[in-house]
């Protein structure tokens, strides 16, 4: 888990140098042009451009795979950047089709293309499981995991493509390669800090922990349960909740133009309302069935580590709102084209929480969480103050009735985990029935407030 963990931040930080800008460059030139034949002719430019960006980064992991294994003192890990290498070109290649779905305000399959991405990275976790293999091994079959969930998402997203009328054409419009890059770089720098600061703790944090007294295999264990087994599970619901939220740029940057400022308010409202549906009551989830899902997807952990991952797992969750929140923020400033101060403001972060490790680091893996918690909270707060700056005050309903029926499932799915012992039936038995109370509440609720509603209008109408 520890060498994986090696290899995942750097991953993490090419993925965001040849994807995070894209999607918001596609879908908000997309919805600038008017001409269907220059439409066509951008994206192609434009999915061109990203095929040969991920190409030379794939290409630039592989070539400097040896000097990153050593910098990190892991030899082992030489061979899983060789084996992920090719999922960098897939993600770029993918982030151009979302922004064209976006562009279209396909939400669905924005968001679908970020499920297969989650699900299919469990594969590999999943065949290390019935394989029952460990060590580099299953380190190797988990990366390999990774590739496929690219490969499935990105074959996907061009199916879809074509099936909802997306067509290629060259020769339409030429755009240069440093055009392309000039105009991606901005939105790409803000998404780099925290896969920056990632792999920055990646190099440092074992070495600080072997310094604190802690052997070196015991802190490469810890690092490993850390962001291997708990960092995957706070990932995957915030990227399930940006799937949905991102599709709020190209409307957000319309009505920009428009300088229909109440579009503007209604679209930011509408995308924090689907993000915090998601985002809570998964949150609230991955606390409660901690235990039986460590159980469930990490076997192999002895019962100290199990009861680790539980422990760092539930001091977690709080990110995962928090994370949604802040990309949410993020992408709606660079709607505003203040993408700039999206950037800044997580540089400011970033700087925070570097320093914050160098003290907290007495606290263990413990400190480190703290200090990731802190860094996400200043960025969500410094985007919230400054969409606030741009647009004025908004009101936020609704926020109520997520919260207390994420609780309510909460307290349903605590029930159910403390009658049954067995990881699979209690992990089971408390998705479905907590998150169909979950969805009974929100929907009767939606329901209530549209009836009273038509009762309103009526009564004014009268």
């Amino acid at each position: 888990m520890g060498v994986y963990q090696m290899i995942f931040p750097v991953y993490a930080l090419l993925v965001s140098v040849v994807s995070s800008g894209i999607p918001v460059l596609v879908s908000r030139n997309l919805n600038s042009i008017t001409d269907e034949k220059l439409k066509k002719g951008f994206f192609t430019e434009t999915l061109l451009h990203s095929v040969l960006t991920g190409a030379f980064f794939g290409v630039l992991l592989i070539v400097f795979a040896r000097l990153l294994a050593t910098l990190q003192g892991q030899l082992e890990v030489e061979y899983g950047y060789y084996i992920i290498a090719p999922a960098v070109f897939l993600v770029s290649v993918l982030a151009a089709l979302r922004g064209w779905f976006n562009s279209k305000l396909n939400t669905l399959h924005t968001a679908l293309t970020g499920v297969f991405e989650q699900l299919f990275k469990l594969s590999g976790i999943l065949v290390c499981f019935l394989l029952k293999l460990n060590g580099i091994k299953a380190v190797y079959v988990a990366l390999s995991g990774i590739v496929l969930s690219e490969f499935i998402a990105t074959g996907y997203g061009f199916i879809l493509f074509f099936i909802k009328g997306g067509r290629l054409e060259r020769g339409i419009v030429k755009i240069p390669i440093s055009t392309f890059l000039s105009a991606s770089i901005p939105l790409t720098v803000g998404g780099l800090v925290f896969p920056l600061a990632l792999f920055a703790d990646s190099i440092l944090v074992v070495r600080f922990l072997a310094l604190s007294g802690m052997n070196e295999k015991a802190a490469l264990t810890e690092y490993g349960i850390f962001s291997g087994a708990v960092g995957t599970l706070i990932n995957a619901p915030q990227s399930l909740a940006i799937s949905f939220a991102v599709t709020m740029i190209p409307v957000v940057a319309r009505h920009k133009r428009e300088r229909n400022i109440v579009g503007i308010k209604e679209g930011e409202m509408s995308a924090l309302k689907a993000v915090l549906i998601i985002a809570l009551p998964l949150a609230v989830t991955l606390f409660v069935v901690a235990k039986p899902i460590m159980g469930f997807l990490y076997p192999s952990f002895s019962v100290d580590e199990r009861a680790r991952a539980v422990f760092l797992l539930r001091l977690s969750v709080i990110q995962i709102p928090i994370l949604s929140v802040l990309q949410l923020y993020g992408a709606y400033l660079q709607a505003l084209d203040k993408g700039v101060i999206s950037a800044r403001n997580m540089l400011i972060a970033g700087v925070i929480k570097l320093a914050l490790n160098f003290t907290a680091i007495k606290l263990g893996i413990i400190g480190i969480i703290l200090a990731n918690t802190v860094c996400y909270i200043v960025v969500a707060v410094l985007d919230i103050y400054y969409s606030f700056k741009l647009r004025g005050k908004n009101e936020f309903k609704g926020g109520s009735i997520i919260f207390v029926s994420s609780l309510v499932m909460g307290l349903v799915m605590a029930l159910i985990s403390k009658k049954i012992s067995n990881n699979i039936l209690s992990l089971s038995l408390s998705l479905l029935i907590g998150g169909l109370i979950y969805v009974i509440m929100i929907v009767l609720y939606q329901k209530i407030k549209n009836t009273n509603r038509d009762k309103r209008k009526n009564s004014e109408e009268l």
